[in-house]
């Protein structure tokens, strides 16, 4: 890899499109790279900090929620509490998410052998027993 890549060999390193690279600039979860006759060049490093940006997005984290993750972040110093903290509220958020749609499943599962005439009725039913019959 060369020393500075230009937005599209980094757009191409890392599978993120230019334009999402110079949005992630522009809502500060990216540095403003350094420019050379007004072309940005980003240093290789880039390439891994956009990879974590992917990562961060796969497990639910928003942008706001990714910019406070990488706030003085760098090579030389490890994850920080804040860091753990933030990934231990994001699991915890996605637990309950999960018992949510799982509940969701359920009370859609029941309702495919319901007889019911109405939502109502058949909501009154898994209330009072668990289940629409």
């Amino acid at each position: 890899m060369k020393s500075k890549l230009s937005i599209g060999e980094l757009a191409k390193e890392s599978g993120v499109s230019s334009s999402a690279i110079r949005y992630y600039e522009s809502i500060g979860v990216l540095p403003e790279p350094e420019r050379l006759s007004g072309k940005r060049r980003y240093i290789p490093d880039v390439v891994h900090q956009l990879k974590f940006i992917k990562t961060a997005q796969l497990v639910g984290f928003n942008n706001k929620e990714i910019a406070a993750l990488v706030e003085g972040f760098s090579d030389q110093h490890p994850p920080s509490e804040n860091w753990k903290r933030m990934a231990e509220w994001k699991r915890s958020e996605l637990e309950e998410k999960k018992r949510q749609m799982d509940l969701m499943i359920n009370i859609l599962q029941k309702g495919l052998s319901c007889k019911c005439l109405t939502w109502s009725d058949c909501y009154d039913k898994i209330q009072e027993s668990g289940t629409c019959s």
